[in-house]
């Protein structure tokens, strides 16, 4: 609770604002996200890319690339010293200040990363409200981070920026060392094919599930897996009506992007800088 306190606060501040909530430098790289798009994933990825001599795990993770949005951020920026690049985790959203420096924008078919969201808070925050109860008050924008929808738009109306690439959750299930490619190439960190290959391979879905079981025991709480990965899953979970509710606000992103209106769709079309 007093953390939760801490970032109502901290998000009046900076959020409604619009305030920096640091400065950002021009080597400073963003992974950001709606929550449940894929950020842990690329993160891992990055890491055994960048650093594959050390079998890293995500409590380390968060300490040598901090969460943006922490109220702890300055200390753990202060801890981080005078790198050439400085690694960052967002699931903030759009801020003009990101401008400044790169920004890979990770962006997943908004019924599964909602469902996929519920499961998780469902476990590790053990919400009482049943799936159609959460998923309505967060397309509402009762959360902390906004609607799904506005949270991508927003994004993607700067997706022609040099400073940010638009990266697909479900390019990355086909295609996770192009897609991690992609990414480290935006940043202007260079890494081998060689490396990006081994990294891909390494880091499986079930891999990061395994790490998040692994930390949230750390904090004595339970982690299930989430939807285990993959596209589909969530949004058959939707109930019809929720369905129905979700695609009247979101469906013009949704169609922006190029995912299929039914329950099983499976269309997902390219977008952004490829």
């Amino acid at each position: 609770m007093r953390r939760r306190l801490r970032e109502f606060f901290n998000d009046l501040k900076y959020q409604t604002i619009g305030l920096p909530r640091f400065k950002v430098r021009t080597g400073d790289c963003f992974v950001t996200s709606f929550p449940r798009s894929g950020n842990t994933w690329m993160r891992y990825m990055l890491f055994h890319a960048l650093y594959g001599d050390h079998q890293w795990d995500l409590t380390q993770i968060e300490r040598r690339m901090p969460i943006v949005d922490r109220p702890d951020i300055r200390r753990s920026i202060k801890a981080m010293g005078d790198q050439p690049f400085r690694l960052f985790k967002s699931h903030e959203p759009f801020r003009h200040y990101f401008l400044t420096g790169k920004t890979a924008y990770l962006v997943r078919d908004g019924r599964d990363a909602l469902v996929s969201y519920y499961h998780y808070r469902l476990h590790m925050n053990q919400t009482r409200r049943t799936m159609s109860q959460w998923v309505r008050r967060s397309i509402r924008g009762r959360f902390r981070y906004g609607p799904w929808h506005d949270h991508v738009a927003g994004w993607l109306a700067h997706q022609e920026h040099p400073s940010v690439i638009v990266v697909r959750y479900e390019q990355m299930v086909d295609e996770p060392a192009r897609q991690l490619k992609r990414v480290l190439d935006h940043f202007g960190l260079p890494v081998s094919d060689e490396q990006i290959e081994r990294a891909a391979a390494e880091v499986t879905i079930d891999h990061v599930n395994r790490g998040f079981e692994r930390w949230a025991s750390d904090q004595a709480r339970q982690y299930n897996g989430g939807l285990g990965g993959g596209s589909g899953k969530g949004r058959d979970q939707l109930a019809a009506e929720d369905h129905v509710f979700f695609m009247r606000r979101a469906g013009e992103v949704m169609e922006r992007l190029g995912y299929g209106g039914g329950r099983s769709d499976e269309g997902v079309a390219g977008s952004g800088r490829q």
